[in-house]
């Protein structure tokens, strides 16, 4: 045999194998991602600072406040009740940790707390795309020659204070807080506008 001859199967791999050094590759590093994301964050405790703006009765000034949270429902609870305290700080209330201690009972309450989200598109949705013999579809990308994705967070507070012996001194509310992204696709351009601080 000769030396020709035996080098014709190296050089036929070698002419397959070649393009496959000029084609795109990439390195995916995994990452831990939180269960919410930072926009949906941002959303609602944006809607919920601006509610609060308006909530804060003028009627603790000077006194002894403690806030009851029985009646408080929301997604973002714990963030709501430090922000509400902090107002309260902020319009000259002292803040007790006992109901007993306090000359007045603050009690908010929540209508909404959530996000609206509407999308509109011209052009063609992703889909999936079954192919056989895998078991997980393949996802096409959406071609959107104009789309746009609004997410409006919602907030609907009150706050009611009440005097030690139970009588009402001031209801004030609902507000209403809002806070919005609108995501933007013209011609596969996108970008992005937001009121959120």
């Amino acid at each position: 045999m000769s030396k020709t001859t035996s080098r014709t199967p190296l050089l036929l791999a070698l002419s397959l194998l070649a393009p496959l050094a000029f084609l795109p590759s990439c390195v995916t590093r995994r990452t831990t991602d939180p269960a919410r994301t930072a926009t949906e964050q941002l959303l609602l405790s944006t809607a919920a600072d601006r509610a609060l703006d308006a909530v804060v009765p003028a009627e603790v000034a000077g006194g002894s406040v403690w806030v009851r949270e029985a009646h408080l429902e929301s997604y973002d609870r714990p963030y709501v009740l430090g922000a509400l305290r902090a107002g309260l700080a902020g319009a000259g209330a002292r803040l007790v940790a006992k109901e007993e201690d306090a000359s007045t009972v603050v009690e908010p309450r929540s209508g909404a707390l959530s996000i609206d989200d509407d999308a509109f598109l011209i052009g063609i949705p992703s889909f999936e795309l079954p192919v056989p013999f895998v078991s997980t579809p393949v996802t096409t990308p959406e071609l959107a020659l104009f789309k746009r994705h609004r997410r409006i967070g919602v907030a609907k507070l009150a706050v009611a204070a009440y005097g030690a012996d139970g009588r009402l001194l001031a209801d004030v509310g609902p507000a209403r807080g809002t806070a919005r992204t609108v995501d933007w696709t013209v011609l596969f351009v996108p970008w992005r506008t937001s009121d959120l601080e």
